[in-house]
């Protein structure tokens, strides 16, 4: 294996669940780190989508009739300079007939900050589930940079099954 050349490897490798990328594969050698993260980053990040819920109510307390807004927000590239973290583009405001407002709280929560405790609902092949992604960084415009390395190990911890079946199928 160690003379193929790297575009054989990456299609070997694109058979192989994520799990097996993850937890085995790029433990094996330097190159192999490389050849999984390369799989991983075009093959099962574009699948994921990270999302906000929150209320539109003004005050600090949430009531039963608060209505809620979401905020999703869809794989665009990973970064050439940084390439541990992946870029997300805000793509769907909801509910839609609010969308206005959803978007006003969405730029001032961004303009607060968010804290390392915020938890993003992190959603991949419609598998969603709530995690705190601490390295995520705000985009300058609507989206966010996070780090895809640390949130698929975390994805992968919380919610195992949903690899079940996702390496590629035969052609």
């Amino acid at each position: 294996m160690g003379r193929l050349p790297e575009e054989l490897l990456l299609h070997i490798l694109s058979y192989l669940s994520p799990v097996d990328l993850i937890y085995n594969i790029r433990h094996v050698s330097h190159r192999y780190l490389h050849l999984s993260d390369e799989v991983a980053s075009t093959q099962h990040i574009p699948n994921f989508s990270i999302g906000l819920n929150f209320t539109l109510s003004s005050g600090s307390h949430h009531r039963w009739y608060d209505v809620r807004g979401t905020i999703t927000t869809t794989f665009r590239h990973i970064s050439k300079t940084h390439p541990q973290y992946a870029l997300f583009e805000v793509t769907d405001v909801l509910p839609k007939a609010n969308q206005a407002r959803v978007t006003e709280k969405w730029k001032q929560l961004s303009a607060q900050g968010f804290g390392v405790g915020q938890e993003w609902r992190v959603t991949f092949r419609g598998n969603g589930l709530l995690m705190k992604l601490p390295n995520l960084v705000l985009s300058a415009d609507d989206g966010i940079w996070c780090d895809w390395r640390e949130m698929l190990r975390g994805y992968i911890r919380r919610l195992p099954e949903a690899w079940e079946g996702v390496a590629r199928p035969p052609m």
